[in-house]
Protein backbone atom coordinates (compact mmCIF):
# COMPACT_ATOMS: atom_id res chain seq x y z
CA UNK A 1 0.00 0.00 0.00
CA UNK A 2 1.25 3.37 -1.08
CA UNK A 3 0.32 6.94 -1.03
CA UNK A 4 0.17 8.99 -4.48
CA UNK A 5 -1.07 12.65 -3.71
CA UNK A 6 -4.75 11.87 -2.72
CA UNK A 7 -4.80 8.55 -3.74
CA UNK A 8 -3.79 5.32 -1.78
CA UNK A 9 -2.85 2.76 -3.73
CA UNK A 10 -3.52 -0.95 -3.06
CA UNK A 11 -2.47 -3.80 -4.70
CA UNK A 12 -5.16 -6.99 -4.42
CA UNK A 13 -5.56 -10.45 -4.98
CA UNK A 14 -8.28 -12.67 -5.22
CA UNK A 15 -8.67 -16.39 -5.45
CA UNK A 16 -11.42 -18.12 -7.43
CA UNK A 17 -12.86 -21.50 -6.57
CA UNK A 18 -14.93 -23.43 -8.75
CA UNK A 19 -17.17 -25.66 -6.79
CA UNK A 20 -15.82 -28.97 -8.41
CA UNK A 21 -14.17 -31.61 -5.89
CA UNK A 22 -10.80 -32.28 -6.10
CA UNK A 23 -11.02 -36.16 -7.31
CA UNK A 24 -13.67 -34.82 -9.72
CA UNK A 25 -12.33 -36.20 -13.29
CA UNK A 26 -14.13 -33.52 -16.20
CA UNK A 27 -14.23 -35.63 -19.82
CA UNK A 28 -15.50 -32.42 -22.15
CA UNK A 29 -14.12 -28.93 -20.90
CA UNK A 30 -17.84 -27.59 -19.55
CA UNK A 31 -17.82 -23.96 -18.27
CA UNK A 32 -18.83 -22.47 -15.29
CA UNK A 33 -18.69 -19.44 -13.33
CA UNK A 34 -16.61 -19.50 -10.16
CA UNK A 35 -18.43 -20.94 -6.97
CA UNK A 36 -16.78 -17.93 -4.79
CA UNK A 37 -14.37 -15.03 -4.85
CA UNK A 38 -12.15 -15.22 -1.46
CA UNK A 39 -10.28 -12.38 -1.09
CA UNK A 40 -7.62 -10.71 1.53
CA UNK A 41 -8.23 -7.11 1.71
CA UNK A 42 -6.28 -4.25 3.27
CA UNK A 43 -8.67 -3.26 6.62
CA UNK A 44 -10.56 0.54 6.61
CA UNK A 45 -7.98 1.35 9.48
CA UNK A 46 -4.26 0.38 7.88
CA UNK A 47 -5.49 2.64 4.84
CA UNK A 48 -6.90 5.48 7.34
CA UNK A 49 -3.35 5.18 9.12
CA UNK A 50 -1.99 6.05 5.55
CA UNK A 51 -4.57 8.81 5.20
CA UNK A 52 -4.19 10.14 8.59
CA UNK A 53 -4.98 14.27 7.43
CA UNK A 54 -8.00 13.52 5.03
CA UNK A 55 -10.65 15.16 5.91
CA UNK A 56 -13.99 12.99 4.67
CA UNK A 57 -15.31 11.89 7.57
CA UNK A 58 -17.87 10.37 5.37
CA UNK A 59 -15.34 7.66 3.56
CA UNK A 60 -15.08 6.55 7.07
CA UNK A 61 -18.29 5.52 7.60
CA UNK A 62 -18.74 3.89 4.84
CA UNK A 63 -19.98 -0.14 4.77
CA UNK A 64 -16.94 -2.70 6.05
CA UNK A 65 -18.36 -5.93 5.24
CA UNK A 66 -18.38 -8.43 2.58
CA UNK A 67 -22.46 -7.87 2.58
CA UNK A 68 -21.61 -5.20 1.05
CA UNK A 69 -19.19 -6.77 -1.68
CA UNK A 70 -21.71 -8.93 -2.62
CA UNK A 71 -24.23 -6.25 -3.22
CA UNK A 72 -21.50 -5.14 -5.25
CA UNK A 73 -21.76 -8.08 -7.45
CA UNK A 74 -25.50 -7.55 -7.81
CA UNK A 75 -24.74 -4.31 -8.91
CA UNK A 76 -22.23 -5.08 -11.52
CA UNK A 77 -24.41 -7.68 -12.77
CA UNK A 78 -27.23 -5.09 -13.43
CA UNK A 79 -25.06 -3.02 -14.76
CA UNK A 80 -23.91 -5.70 -17.66
CA UNK A 81 -27.02 -6.79 -18.53
CA UNK A 82 -29.63 -5.58 -21.30
CA UNK A 83 -32.22 -3.37 -20.46
CA UNK A 84 -34.73 -5.71 -20.68
CA UNK A 85 -33.18 -8.39 -18.57
CA UNK A 86 -33.07 -5.35 -15.55
CA UNK A 87 -36.58 -4.97 -16.39
CA UNK A 88 -37.73 -8.59 -15.94
CA UNK A 89 -35.56 -9.63 -12.94
CA UNK A 90 -36.92 -6.61 -11.22
CA UNK A 91 -40.07 -7.03 -11.88
CA UNK A 92 -40.90 -10.93 -11.62
CA UNK A 93 -37.55 -12.22 -10.70
CA UNK A 94 -36.66 -13.78 -7.59
CA UNK A 95 -33.98 -11.38 -5.58
CA UNK A 96 -30.62 -11.95 -4.01
CA UNK A 97 -31.14 -11.69 -0.06
CA UNK A 98 -27.82 -10.51 1.50
CA UNK A 99 -27.22 -11.75 5.10
CA UNK A 100 -25.11 -10.67 6.98
CA UNK A 101 -21.61 -12.25 7.52
CA UNK A 102 -20.63 -14.96 9.35
CA UNK A 103 -17.44 -13.80 11.39
CA UNK A 104 -14.82 -16.18 12.44
CA UNK A 105 -11.85 -15.71 14.33
CA UNK A 106 -9.15 -17.50 13.17
CA UNK A 107 -7.45 -18.46 9.45
CA UNK A 108 -7.60 -22.18 10.13
CA UNK A 109 -11.57 -22.08 10.53
CA UNK A 110 -11.74 -19.38 7.68
CA UNK A 111 -9.97 -20.78 4.98
CA UNK A 112 -11.99 -24.24 4.59
CA UNK A 113 -15.58 -22.09 5.31
CA UNK A 114 -17.42 -21.65 1.75
CA UNK A 115 -19.78 -18.87 0.60
CA UNK A 116 -23.46 -19.43 1.72
CA UNK A 117 -25.99 -19.64 -1.19
CA UNK A 118 -29.09 -21.53 -0.43
CA UNK A 119 -32.99 -20.91 -2.42
CA UNK A 120 -36.30 -20.73 -1.26
CA UNK A 121 -39.21 -19.38 -2.36
CA UNK A 122 -37.93 -15.94 -1.54
CA UNK A 123 -35.25 -15.43 -3.59
CA UNK A 124 -31.54 -16.70 -3.78
CA UNK A 125 -29.39 -16.09 0.27
CA UNK A 126 -25.93 -15.41 0.12
CA UNK A 127 -24.00 -15.04 3.17
CA UNK A 128 -20.06 -13.94 3.01
CA UNK A 129 -17.40 -15.84 5.65
CA UNK A 130 -15.59 -13.12 6.73
CA UNK A 131 -12.38 -12.55 9.43
CA UNK A 132 -11.15 -8.85 10.40
CA UNK A 133 -7.61 -8.74 11.67
CA UNK A 134 -6.17 -5.29 12.83
CA UNK A 135 -4.20 -4.89 9.16
CA UNK A 136 -6.47 -7.39 6.78
CA UNK A 137 -10.42 -8.01 6.02
CA UNK A 138 -10.63 -11.18 4.80
CA UNK A 139 -13.61 -12.16 2.73
CA UNK A 140 -15.56 -14.83 0.39
CA UNK A 141 -17.94 -13.16 -1.72
CA UNK A 142 -20.35 -14.14 -4.86
CA UNK A 143 -18.69 -13.70 -8.35
CA UNK A 144 -20.29 -11.08 -10.54
CA UNK A 145 -20.83 -13.56 -12.92
CA UNK A 146 -22.72 -15.76 -10.43
CA UNK A 147 -24.88 -12.90 -10.02
CA UNK A 148 -25.31 -12.30 -13.36
CA UNK A 149 -26.41 -15.88 -13.92
CA UNK A 150 -29.29 -15.33 -11.19
CA UNK A 151 -30.39 -12.07 -12.70
CA UNK A 152 -30.70 -13.10 -16.28
CA UNK A 153 -31.54 -16.61 -15.75
CA UNK A 154 -32.05 -18.37 -12.70
CA UNK A 155 -33.94 -16.13 -10.63
CA UNK A 156 -36.86 -16.34 -13.30
CA UNK A 157 -37.15 -20.49 -12.98
CA UNK A 158 -39.84 -21.36 -10.55
CA UNK A 159 -38.27 -23.09 -7.40
CA UNK A 160 -37.28 -25.45 -6.61
CA UNK A 161 -34.20 -25.53 -9.07
CA UNK A 162 -30.84 -26.78 -8.26
CA UNK A 163 -27.73 -23.93 -8.40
Amino acid sequence: MSLKGDDVVVSTYSVVHDKKEPDHIQILPVMESPHEIEMKLISKDAIWKVLDSHKDVNLRSQPNTCESLNRLALYLALAQSSKESRQRYLASGRPIIFEKDSGLLANFMWKPSPLSMWQDVYGLHVKSVAMVTKDYHYCKVLPPYRAMEWVNVDSLRAFPNPL
